[in-house]
């Protein structure tokens, strides 16, 4: 009897061990030193910048990866994603952004990048939407054009 449990309790080592042998194996991935994260920036609108309620917006961002490619670009408002590119587009995203249906007041913009190695980079800036007046548009016509006194023109 001392034996059959001497083996079985071998047996339950054995196991144990080769269960954590495969879990730091195969369960921990090792750091790729080479892989370098993409990098992103939004080039406009600027930080801070405030925008006339109503306008139409170009956000426009650079993303790039020196190692890799740039597998999705989303471009969001606040919390939620406005827009996604997927590959094939870059290094320049553009995105119109109509502001007519954001509530007044402050938002943030985001551009998140993503490459082939799952890394993903945030860029944000903060911008404030406003309500104003537009300047006026006059629109009038001069008749005739041109107008004549004593032989010389106007």
């Amino acid at each position: 009897m001392q034996f059959q449990m001497n083996t079985q309790h071998s047996q339950s080592i054995t196991i144990i061990f080769l269960i954590i042998l495969s879990v730091l194996q195969f369960g921990c991935p090792t750091a790729d030193e080479t892989d370098i994260p993409p990098t992103v920036k939004i080039e406009s609108p600027e930080d801070n910048a405030d925008i006339l309620s109503g306008n139409q917006v170009e956000i426009q961002v650079t993303a790039s990866d020196k190692d890799g490619m740039v597998n999705s670009l989303y471009i969001g408002l606040d919390n939620d994603d406005i827009a996604h590119f997927g590959p094939g587009y870059g290094p320049t995203y553009i995105y119109t952004w109509d502001t007519e249906e954001v509530t007044l007041g402050g938002h943030k913009i985001y551009a998140k990048a993503i490459d082939s190695e799952r890394n993903g980079v945030r860029d944000e800036i903060n911008l404030e939407i406003y309500e104003g007046n537009l300047p006026p548009v006059a629109v009038f016509t001069i008749e005739p054009a041109f107008a004549w006194s004593q032989g010389s023109p106007i």
